[in-house]
């Protein structure tokens, strides 16, 4: 079962499970987030710079701070669902208008076969 952290109380925060975490198992962290707020990072900042950093071995923290962009977006999610997608009925129907217009040429072809 996944964590869940609200930052409501205080065995919930992210700052302090991150820092129970880091200190006591990990010797780096990568992160990849759409926001950063350096106010947070006091949060850490001690325990990462307390990390011994070694010449030619990767960093103690790498963050990656962005966003897709809508359309990016959009065109990745359509390239992973015409993956997943298979062959046959059904297969272009991606909004209820069109499943709605499916259901009832169904409907109506049952009725004309006497069901």
């Amino acid at each position: 079962m996944p964590t869940i952290f609200d930052n409501i109380a205080a065995e919930s925060q992210l700052g302090t499970a991150l820092r129970q975490h880091f200190n006591d198992s990990y010797s780096s962290v990568d992160v990849a987030t759409g926001y950063l707020d350096l106010r947070g990072w006091s949060h850490l900042g001690d325990v990462i710079e307390s990390k011994a950093y070694e010449l030619g071995r990767a960093p103690v923290a790498r963050v990656l701070v962005g966003m897709v962009a809508p359309s990016d977006s959009q065109a990745i999610l359509d390239s992973l669902q015409s993956e997943l997608s298979e062959e046959g009925p059904g297969e272009s129907i991606h909004d209820s208008s069109k499943a709605l217009e499916h259901l009832s040429g169904v409907e109506t072809g049952r009725a004309a076969d006497g069901e």
